[in-house]
């Protein structure tokens, strides 16, 4: 249904491509959906919803997961779970948005645990956002020295000041 947009009733535009779907399919999955499509929205009028602060493949990847409940695994999974776990949040998707943390957490290292973070402290990601201070704090001696880990500590001074209160804590 998805891929061959088989009886779908609502077009989206993502930054000017046009992809199908299903109102109904995405009303049950996304609050955020829903809304749109409902009241005195213009979309619920137009039966057409403009979306342009996600690219067409990350969109294309949550509809799979609304329609599906998995991911479609594909080569650049790795590059697109960052905007992925974004979208997931946008629209309220939360049991996406835990799958985006979960693959996360299973993907985390010294390159990548600072980007993780903040994304896991913006976007609700609870469990990933724990997840990834047990790793800084366990590997302080590397991030004490890492650059980027004081850069982001004067974005997100809370944030870090009680990292950095782990750090010093006796094990």
């Amino acid at each position: 249904m998805l891929h061959q947009g088989i009886y779908s009733d609502v077009p989206f535009i993502v930054k000017g491509e046009q992809i199908p779907a299903h109102i109904h399919l995405l009303q049950v999955g996304s609050p955020v959906l829903a809304a749109m499509f409902a009241y005195d929205m213009t979309e619920a009028s137009t039966r057409t919803a403009l979306i342009d602060d996600i690219e067409p493949n990350v969109f294309r990847q949550m509809l799979h997961y609304l329609y599906t409940c998995t991911l479609s695994f594909t080569t650049d999974i790795v590059e697109m779970i960052d905007p992925l776990l974004i979208a997931a949040d946008k629209y309220q998707i939360n049991s996406l948005r835990d799958y985006c943390a979960s693959f996360m957490s299973r993907m985390l290292n010294v390159h990548n645990a600072m980007r993780f973070l903040v994304l896991a402290h913006l976007h609700s990601a609870k469990k990933h956002k724990e997840d990834c201070i047990y790793f800084i704090v366990n590997n302080k001696s590397f991030f004490w020295r890492l650059s980027e880990f004081n850069q982001q500590g004067e974005n997100y001074f809370k944030l870090f000041y009680d990292i950095t209160n782990r750090m010093n804590m006796p094990n």
